[in-house]
């Protein structure tokens, strides 16, 4: 039977919703469970942080933990994994049919992986109700209310990590995902506390893209700063005779750049004599900052009189690089 698409960007929230309030359920009840436990137990402050220390519950001065990301009692997973393929064949259908749904597009524009995109529904979510805020806010044994009701990183890994490579793999994101490098997921810090600890936040635009009806990807382009502004060009140098001679490079270096020239050189000619064109060159040159790498395309295209476009890949982030390419073949 044909997959239902998401007739709009509402209908697909409120279904991922549903999936979290039943994750968040669970949650709620193996804590509970847990708390009783130890407290029927524990007549001290030392033994509520002995009792059920094989469960990984660490309670000392009231605060509750987990000791370990692996230790926490899990129900079986077959529930979430077939949620997630009935989710990805509405989505798909939705798509074919021009429906524009936010956190997939989001998705596949910086080809976030499966945590990732859970990790943007955590924390949409209390953008959306308060109640996820109070639920964020038990799991975490907060009871300030004033609470911000967000989640933290070390409570995402808990919902979220089944075992102990998935946790690892999991925590790194919050170093090296792409929603960080844009500046989309903000992590606060008293700069004095782990990164298990730290609130985990949406910044505004993106919460206001997610929950627009209509969530159209010109207006995803606003948040994700374009490669294009990275791009240097350079017209052409005055023609020199020794392009090369303010470099100081070994002999096989030298040579390499200089055939790199020749099969340049060469195949333009070609393109003339078959009445063709092509959109350019491009190079990678690796190295060490402060190692010649932008003297050398300089004299590259010197030597081929031909226009410079220059990019330092290490403020890309690997997701970008197809459209970076991209905007490369495109400049005038």
């Amino acid at each position: 039977m044909p997959a239902e698409p998401f007739p709009d960007n509402w209908t697909y929230l409120k279904t991922e919703l549903a999936w979290l309030d039943r994750l968040l359920s669970l949650a709620v009840a193996q804590q509970r469970k847990d708390t009783k436990e130890v407290n029927q137990l524990a007549r001290s402050t030392a033994d509520r942080v002995t009792s059920h220390w094989w469960k990984g519950l660490v309670t000392l001065e009231g605060e509750i933990s987990s000791d370990s990301p692996v230790d926490m009692p899990r129900r079986k997973s077959t529930a979430k994994g077939s949620h997630q393929q009935q989710m990805a064949a509405r989505i798909l259908a939705s798509q074919q049919q021009g429906i524009v749904l936010g956190i997939p597009l989001l998705s596949d524009r910086l080809q976030l992986t499966p945590f990732e995109r859970t990790l943007v529904l955590l924390a949409l979510a209390p953008e959306i109700n308060r109640r996820y805020g109070r639920l964020y806010n038990y799991l975490q044994n907060i009871e300030q209310s004033n609470a911000p009701g967000l989640p933290t990183v070390d409570l995402i890994l808990r919902l979220c990590c089944r075992t102990e490579v998935e946790w690892r793999s999991a925590r790194q994101c919050f170093t090296t995902s792409p929603l960080i490098h844009h500046h989309l997921l903000e992590l606060p810090s008293t700069q004095q506390e782990s990164l298990l600890t730290r609130p985990v936040k949406l910044c505004d635009a993106l919460v206001t893209y997610l929950l627009s009806e209509q969530p159209a990807a010109s207006r995803l382009d606003t948040l994700l700063p374009s490669s294009l502004c990275l791009l240097h060009t350079q017209d052409p140098a005055p023609a020199s005779p020794t392009p090369w001679a303010s470099l100081v490079l070994p002999p096989s270096l030298l040579m390499a750049f200089q055939h790199l020239c020749h099969r340049v050189h060469t195949a333009a000619h070609v393109d003339r004599a078959l009445g063709s064109s092509t959109a350019g060159s491009i190079a990678l040159l690796v190295g060490a900052a402060g190692t010649g790498k932008t003297a050398a395309a300089d004299a590259i295209a010197q030597a081929l009189q031909t226009p410079l476009v220059w990019v330092d890949l290490a403020l890309v982030h690997p997701a970008d690089h197809p459209r970076l390419l991209a905007e490369i073949l495109h400049q005038d």
